[in-house]
Formats: C-alpha cells, sequence, structure tokens
C-alpha cells in the first residue's frame, strides 16, 4: 500500500501544532521540518561546516554545531545575511524533505509535514497528495504570538508584517482550515479532514 503524504503550513500564530497533535492521535507521523531541520545544525554535518567557512568560527558552540543563537543575532538584523543563510540552508532542507517523502511512501505510512517553505516550494506540492493550510483571524494570530513569544503588541505585529501571508499560503493548499477561537471545532474539523484524505476522499 503506497503511503500517504500530506503538507502543512500557515502563517504564523495560526496553530498548526494543533493539526500535528491531531494527526498524531489518528495514527499518523507528524513533522515539523524546523525540527527536521535542526538536526543539519549538528556537529561534523555538510551544513554546519558550511555555515562556519561563510559566517565564521564564532557560530561554533563547543560541541562542534552551531551556535543558532548567536547565527540568530546575526541574520536576523540584516536581510541581505538572512538571504545568504538561506540560500546555505534551503538545498540540504529540500533533500531531508524529499528523503522523509521517499520514506514514508516506499514503507506505507501516513506523514503531516508542517512546512513554512511549502508555498515556496510548488514543484513539491505537486508531489504531495494533499496540502492543508491553516489560518486564523489577524487579531487571533496577534494575541497567540504575544502570549507564545512574550512580545509587546508592536514586536508581534512587526513579525506577522514580516511572515508570509495567508494570501500566498491559501494559494499554495489543496484544503483550508479555519483555526479561529474554538480549538474543539477545529480539532474535529481537522480529524474529519484527516480522515477523508485517509480514506483517499480529496474533496
Amino acid at each position: 500500500m503506497p503511503g500517504l503524504v500530506v503538507g502543512l503550513c500557515g502563517p504564523i500564530g495560526a496553530g498548526k501544532t494543533l493539526a500535528l497533535e491531531v494527526a498524531r492521535s489518528l495514527g499518523w507521523d507528524a513533522v515539523e521540518v524546523d525540527r527536521l531541520a535542526h538536526g543539519l545544525y549538528g556537529p561534523g554535518t555538510e551544513l554546519s561546516q558550511a555555515i562556519f567557512g561563510a559566517f565564521g568560527a564564532g557560530m561554533r558552540c563547543h560541541d562542534g554545531s552551531v551556535d543558532r543563537k548567536a547565527l540568530g543575532r546575526v541574520v536576523f538584523a540584516d536581510p541581505n545575511e538572512l538571504a545568504r543563510l538561506e540560500a546555505l540552508v534551503h538545498p540540504f532542507v529540500h533533500r531531508a524533505m524529499d528523503e522523509l517523502v521517499e520514506s514514508t511512501r516506499r514503507d506505507g505510512k501516513r506523514l503531516l509535514l508542517e512546512a513554512a517553505i511549502l508555498p515556496k516550494r510548488p514543484d513539491f506540492c505537486a508531489r504531495l497528495d494533499a496540502v492543508i493550510a491553516v489560518t486564523a483571524p489577524e487579531e487571533v494570530r496577534l494575541s497567540r504570538v504575544i502570549e507564545r513569544d512574550g512580545l509587546s503588541r508592536q514586536a508581534a505585529q512587526e513579525r506577522l508584517a514580516r511572515a508570509i501571508s495567508p494570501e500566498i499560503v491559501k494559494a499554495c493548499a489543496t484544503h483550508t482550515l479555519e483555526n479561529g477561537t474554538d480549538p474543539e471545532d477545529f480539532q474535529i474539523q481537522a480529524k474529519e479532514l484527516l480522515l477523508r484524505l485517509q480514506t483517499g476522499d480529496q474533496d
């Protein structure tokens, strides 16, 4: 039986984590690409060596892994440095995503793969069985980011403004779930959608 691979994306604060939890409760593998990418920053990896070469030895932790906090201070203060980092990181992340999809299909498993970069990879999305966009009203997303990250309202607004827009997210999706103020209702909707996809119902 071929595996099932569904993408998951959404703007910051939409509450994608709750969809991942629903998938896990149904026996799916649920993977956040950001966590997948963290392993690429470990000691001795190709990516860590490339980052040290590009940004200097000051980005190295004592164990040989990348000091992601130090790197963040550099790249988030300068859009050009961020673009330089992304040019290094994305090929490795793309390869890890591709390998995960291949292994899921080979093993006949079900995977919900959350990745902020899905809208930037239309070729990758076309190979998936479906792509779910999780959305929420802007004020709800703003409140979640303030509470989750301990930010001021202004800082949270700036973060939302820099992030990918809901319109771009929806454009890459085959299905949309609204995650407003009722988490129980969202969980019910997410479960129903995942079960439909699991049985081959794409509508």
